[in-house]
């Protein structure tokens, strides 16, 4: 029952017609990525990073509404807990 009641809170938090609301926060970081890569020029690059500034992007702001900047200290601060964070649950 417990299962029953949560899954029916839940549910529509998960449902795609709500993908439709982040397609522009998907198309803007989607681009935001393309340009990191490009920038890095030729030859062979460290994929992890860029990736996992666009995932943490991508999710801040369809989750909690919230756009990281690199200029903003306090959203470089919270991108480096995040990765300590990361690293120590999973490493």
């Amino acid at each position: 029952q417990k299962w029953k009641n949560r899954r029916k809170i839940m549910t529509p938090a998960f449902h795609f017609n709500i993908l439709n609301e982040f397609i522009e926060v998907f198309e803007v970081q989607a681009d935001q990525l393309i340009t990191s890569i490009m920038n890095k020029g030729a030859g062979i690059i460290d994929i992890i990073p860029i990736y996992s500034k666009f995932t943490l992007n991508t999710i801040c702001e369809t989750a909690m509404g919230t756009r990281l900047e690199d200029e903003d200290e306090r959203q470089i601060e919270f991108r480096e807990a995040v990765h300590i964070m990361g690293h120590l649950v999973f490493h």
